[in-house]
């Protein structure tokens, strides 16, 4: 009787394991990091600075395509409070194309914010609607470093 319930307890551990392993399988991480400049004209007054900017970039992510994309935004820093919105058009190395809409509402030098999928190509198309997060990171006051990560 005690190998048999011993057999039961090995059965249940391998399908506790088994579970774990296959959700993580199915709930895949897609990434993409991208390094690049940053251009802007700003107007500055007493306690809010609003900013036009564009930035042009190179990208990799974690499918093994790498491309090339341009930003255009603006910027609203009233106290501190940042308000940043872009449009954003990216173009892999078979010339296949998606353009994100981002939004961030934390930090000048460092912050978090989210990107959306809002038009693709064919190659993209389980992007299309998809909300990720991204963090970037600014040095020498015009180029900056950005990491994206979605569920698919």
């Amino acid at each position: 009787m005690p190998f048999l319930m011993y057999i039961l307890k090995m059965k249940k551990l391998l399908f506790i394991i088994y579970c774990l392993f296959t959700s993580n399988l199915f709930s895949e991480e897609y990434a993409l990091e991208a390094l690049g400049d940053f251009t802007r004209k700003e107007i500055n007054l007493e306690n809010k600075i609003f900013t036009i900017f564009e930035t042009k970039f190179k990208w990799k992510d974690s499918l093994g395509e790498y491309g090339e994309g341009y930003c255009i935004g603006h910027i609203e820093n009233i106290k501190e409070e940042i308000d940043l919105y872009n449009l954003c058009e990216n173009t892999d190395s078979k010339g296949e194309k998606f353009w994100l809409e981002g939004i961030r509402k934390t930090g000048k030098e460092r912050g978090v914010g989210t990107l959306t999928y809002i038009k693709t190509s064919e190659k993209y198309k389980r992007f299309l609607n998809k909300k990720c997060n991204y963090g970037v990171s600014w040095f020498n006051q015009a180029s900056f470093f950005l990491k994206q990560k979605c569920k698919l």
